[in-house]
């Protein structure tokens, strides 16, 4: 806002005002900026943290879904992973007082719902920023319903594993312009992180169940080989006993 300063100064006989006008606005908007990025900053920090000791993939997106909206100041925060049939299964969200995802179709196929943020960047794998909702026409589908909870503008970062994008992380504000390079930058690493989480998640999942799968057959071989009257031995691949039932022992 201007800022306004008024001298009095005497020239001859008469008394004359000089007026200082300074427009802070363009510091100000500096100052907010710094502040966002800081804060964004430190609440990417604390989901760092949650990725480290989280082994669920559901409460991490959860929790990471919390944070944003508890420590990083947006007021809604959701996961949507791809389907199939081109439909975006919500994950995990926060702060979506208002029902906002219930009342809204959410694609990332070519059809009308699937050109907002969240279904083109699953769809082109790129982040997806939108500066105002109000005006910008791809949003038409969701608009009434941003506006009932106060959503001006979004973002959506993909989430991928293995590669592709698997879902995507979208964020909502309620001011316009919120979303510039260095905020998306700072979602995108998040983003980036989350994947990478999940496909390690899975991984050991998938690990387990291997482990599982392994022990149940060799469960299964052990108590074959101990009903058999015979001599019986299993040599695993290197060609050394890995089983011998009781008659061979």
């Amino acid at each position: 806002l201007p800022v306004y300063r008024h001298v009095f100064i005497d020239v001859g006989d008469e008394q004359s005002i000089v007026s200082v006008v300074r427009d802070i606005r363009v510091r100000k908007e500096a100052e907010e900026r710094i502040r966002r990025l800081s804060q964004a900053l430190r609440t990417i920090s604390k989901i760092n943290q949650l990725i480290v000791r989280e082994s669920d993939a559901e409460r991490l997106f959860q929790e990471a879904c919390r944070i944003l909206v508890e420590d990083g100041g947006f007021p809604m925060a959701w996961v949507g992973a791809a389907e199939p049939g081109g439909r975006v299964r919500p994950l995990a969200s926060a702060g979506d007082s208002e029902g906002y995802l219930a009342s809204i179709e959410v694609r990332w196929d070519d059809s009308p719902t699937g050109q907002g943020p969240t279904g083109t960047a699953i769809r082109e794998d790129r982040t997806v920023a939108l500066r105002d909702l109000a005006t910008t026409e791809a949003y038409a589908p969701w608009r009434e319903a941003a506006a009932a909870s106060g959503f001006r503008s979004s973002a959506a970062c993909p989430v991928r594993r293995r590669g592709a994008a698997a879902a995507a992380l979208s964020l909502y504000a309620s001011e316009t312009a919120v979303f510039d390079a260095e905020m998306l930058a700072l979602l995108e690493e998040l983003a980036g992180d989350l994947g990478f989480a999940l496909q390690a998640i899975e991984d050991r999942a998938e690990r387990e169940r291997s482990e599982r799968d392994l022990r149940a057959e060799q469960d299964r071989n052990r108590k074959y080989l101990e009903v058999v009257s015979g001599v019986l031995v299993a040599l695993d691949r290197d060609g050394k006993v890995a089983l011998i039932n009781q008659a061979g022992s």
